[in-house]
């Protein structure tokens, strides 16, 4: 592929034993790397469109195949569940793992839908999907950890030794909140990039506003549809949630509430930062956390009503319940401005920065209770 003066490899970076992964990571090294006209691919230049296409599709699959390893951990935790017998019954009867295998379920079909939805999208021609390709991989890889950790505390002990698959997979999942992306940085990038096309409509209303009566049909336009609101998130009246199953009205109902709420805090965040927003990483987080369950919540509405059986009524309904929760606590903190919480954070670190950078005191610095008082 490439003609090279100078490549070479690095020693391999072992991560763990040949016997858990299949491949192992190194390091490249160019120097003066030359790539002959002919083996150009595409315009010079535009390779971080390529590369950005290719993490797309990464992010897109990714979330796919969690689904199955998310599968397998509650097959395994439900056949122990079914045969495990303590206090003269099944495990599987009492209140605290039913709860935790229906959560666990409803977590997977979220999953799923979502990676449906992408894909249809896709099939239908669908050229920009990075923002929900990058949802889906935030979603699954911090779904499936939990699941795969909830389905170890099914099994008990058993599940924790190594001949369990879901010690292996519980040691494996960790890696997919680091690669094609960390959640972090991908958190950010939903934020931003939702929130890029609401600052554009939103300079489109203020400058309506110094002249509203030579703007009033852009005004009352903008009034009832609320652009701003749409952020990367389907809404219950349009598109798919047009035919919305009877039993889920009131999920759909919970959702365009919060897509209402989810466009109020967006205006406030822009209003109060402006261009400064991308340094708001706190609020982005929590707004990109809203985004992530609204989406999520559509896609199981979506799949649910199409379907049209109970089980997935129940599945879908469940997920926006517990999704609705959350969302309301995100929207909460986005929309407050964090000045204490921030000030809190920075008192902590700093004491520990100062301590580690003059070499004087380790990063956790603080005084044993049977010291204090003593010179």
């Amino acid at each position: 592929i490439f003609l090279t003066l100078s490549l070479s490899l690095l020693l391999p970076i072992s991560s763990s034993s040949p016997r858990h992964f299949c491949h192992h990571s190194a390091t490249l090294h160019f120097d003066d790397v030359k790539v002959p006209i002919e083996n150009v691919l595409g315009e010079v230049g535009g390779g971080f469109k390529v590369a950005m296409n290719i993490l797309n599709n990464g992010r897109f699959g990714m979330a796919c195949a969690l689904s199955g390893t998310m599968k397998q951990a509650i097959q395994i935790a439900t056949e122990h569940a079914t045969q495990r017998i303590q206090f003269g019954d099944k495990i599987s009867k009492y209140g605290l793992i039913k709860e935790k295998l229906a959560r666990m379920s409803s977590i997977l079909y979220a999953t799923e839908a979502m990676g449906y939805l992408v894909a249809g999208n896709m099939d239908k021609g669908l050229q920009e999907f990075q923002i929900e390709a990058a949802i889906s991989k935030v979603f699954a890889s911090e779904a499936a950890t939990q699941v795969v950790d909830e389905a170890i505390q099914i099994t008990g002990g058993m599940g924790f030794m190594s001949d369990s698959p879901l010690e292996r997979m519980y040691r494996d999942l960790r890696i997919f909140r680091i690669f094609e992306g960390a959640n972090e940085i991908l958190r950010l990038f939903i934020a931003l990039n939702g929130l890029q096309g609401a600052g554009e409509n939103l300079k489109g209303l203020q400058k309506a506003m110094k002249n509203p009566l030579a703007n009033v049909n852009l005004l009352m336009g903008e009034g009832s549809k609320r652009l701003v609101r749409m952020i990367s998130t389907p809404s219950p009246t349009e598109g798919s949630f047009t035919q919305v199953a009877e039993p889920l009205r009131g999920s759909a109902k919970i959702l365009e509430q919060h897509i209402g709420e989810f466009g109020d805090v967006v205006e406030k965040v822009l209003m109060r930062h402006g261009k400064k927003v991308m340094n708001e990483q706190l609020a982005l987080k929590y707004i990109a956390d809203a985004a992530i369950d609204i989406y999520a919540s559509s896609a199981c509405v979506s799949r649910a009503s199409a379907s049209n059986t109970p089980e997935e009524y129940a599945l879908a309904e469940s997920f926006v319940e517990s999704a609705s929760k959350r969302i309301k606590s995100n929207l909460k903190e986005a929309r407050s401005s964090n000045k204490r919480t921030k000030q809190l954070i920075d008192t902590i670190v700093e004491h520990s920065y100062s301590g580690v950078e003059s070499g004087s005191a380790p990063a956790y610095n603080i005084t044993h209770p049977t010291l204090i008082g003593r010179k």
